[in-house]
């Protein structure tokens, strides 16, 4: 119900305007807390998507025991439909069996292009036709959906580069896989990743309170945004990687975001969602819709980014993960 109709339905103006003038002022106190309340408490909702799909064996575990670990707690955590950006040239005879699995399982799969590379070191056509070749991949998925997610989620650093893609997608029926909430978990896992190669001790508390603070912060600093300049929290569409440490952690992640009151929707609610027909007018990479829309809007890329999106913040709290 939306606050005009709430206000007509319990509050007719006949009715509002009665009474002696201790009742007004009553009724309309009433109305103003209530309204508060209406306008205030707006769904949280997030879905999940993954890039770099199907990742490599890392120096934590093979590809096909991450795939297997990140279904197992994608089950646990009452993800029933997430979203896997691919990668053509990840995708060989062994690696392909986990997008199988990923498909089987109900996850949406979608494209990321071949060779992950960005326009312009490839030029707007070669981009262009290394997304009509993992069209063909994806294609062949019960599951595969016409998404295209932008590798580094850069869209191009000139107009012309931006428009030839966008016009491409069009063409090629796809639409934007655009995310609302960016972070640096890449990051984090690399560091973990590194550390376990470099033949360190990690406290996995330590890691797992890390990796959770800086995806929930993220979650809550783009949701700030969209309430701010857009005036609402959109369906979220979380960006995370198919890594050891999603999924290690999703269902920790799950557990703290359902404490905090998020609902978890599909990714096909998610871009059903408003935001995913506001195409931004600018040339601003590297980050979300939401953000893409705000700095449109004329906010300064600075007001846009959160502080643990640093790779020397995020040093020196893994620092402290390492046992000495």
């Amino acid at each position: 119900m939306t606050a005009e109709a709430f206000f007509l339905n319990h509050f007719p103006p006949a009715e509002l305007f009665s009474g002696s003038l201790i009742e007004k002022n009553m009724k309309i106190k009433i109305l103003l807390i209530t309204l508060f309340c209406i306008l205030s408490v707006q769904a949280q909702t997030v879905s999940f998507s993954f890039d770099d799909a199907p990742t490599p064996a890392s120096s934590v575990m093979t590809g096909t025991e991450r795939t297997a670990l990140l279904l197992e707690n994608l089950k646990k955590a009452g993800i029933d439909t997430a979203v896997f950006y691919c990668i053509g040239q990840h995708i060989v005879s062994e690696s392909k069996e986990r997008i199988d699995l990923y498909s089987q399982a109900g996850h949406l799969i979608a494209n990321h292009s071949v060779t992950h590379g960005r326009i312009r070191n490839l030029t707007a056509k070669v981009y262009l036709d290394e997304i009509a070749a993992m069209d063909k991949v994806v294609s062949e998925y019960e599951t595969g959906i016409k998404l295209f997610r932008y590798p580094f989620l850069d869209e191009g650093r000139t107009r012309e580069e931006r428009d030839s893609v966008r016009n491409g997608l069009h063409h090629l029926s796809y639409s934007n896989g655009y995310v609302t909430v960016d972070n640096y978990d890449w990051y984090i896992n690399a560091l973990y990743n590194n550390a376990v190669k470099e033949g360190k001790k990690i406290d996995m508390e330590k890691l797992k309170r890390l990796w959770l603070d800086h995806i929930t912060g993220s979650i809550m600093f783009y949701d700030q945004i969209a309430r701010k300049y857009l005036g609402r929290s959109p369906h979220h569409v979380l960006l995370l990687h198919e890594n050891d440490l999603a999924a290690m952690f999703i269902d920790d992640l799950a557990e703290e975001l359902k404490a905090a009151g998020w609902k978890f929707v599909s990714p096909k609610t998610a871009y059903s969602d408003p935001v995913a027909s506001q195409i931004p007018d600018v040339l601003f990479n590297g980050q979300g819709r939401v953000a893409a829309l705000a700095n449109a809007m004329g906010v300064k890329p600075a007001e846009l980014v959160q502080e643990s999106e640093d790779e020397e913040y995020l040093d020196k709290i893994f620092a402290g993960c390492i046992i000495k």
